[in-house]
């Protein structure tokens, strides 16, 4: 007997992998772009912090191809994992990421993995792979 947790799993699940780019509404588009841009400009903005000399040190030790993804506000190119945990971090450094919207802060820990990703694979952004 399914579980109402495997019944609600499944439903995101099925949600995920059957929604196409087409079919999703112009301001649900418009909301990710913006998301993304706040990510991408808030973790600019944690490259001078402490952290984020840190985290680029470190990122640069991860290991992997050194070539696939971009540190965001640097002219430095690493390992897509490198680069999704450097991201993600200096999205955070500041602190700022999210709070016009809510104070949850998942942007930091959604959009960086998914442009690394994106950037190794060279996707657009419409294509749906699952593998």
């Amino acid at each position: 007997m399914a579980t109402k947790q495997t019944t609600y799993t499944s439903s995101l699940v099925n949600f995920a992998i059957n929604t196409r780019y087409e079919d999703l509404p112009g301001d649900v588009i418009q909301e990710t772009k913006r998301l993304i841009l706040d990510t991408i400009g808030c973790a600019i903005g944690g490259i001078r912090t402490d952290l984020g000399r840190i985290v680029i040190a470190k990122s640069e030790v991860i290991g992997g191809d050194k070539s696939e993804s971009t540190i965001w506000g640097s002219n430095l190119k690493s390992s897509c994992v490198s680069a999704a945990f450097a991201n993600a971090e200096l999205a955070n450094a500041m602190d700022a990421d999210e709070t016009l919207i809510n104070f949850t802060h998942l942007g930091a820990s959604v959009i960086p993995p998914v442009l690394a990703v994106g950037e190794r694979t060279a996707a657009t952004g419409r294509e749906q792979t699952i593998s």
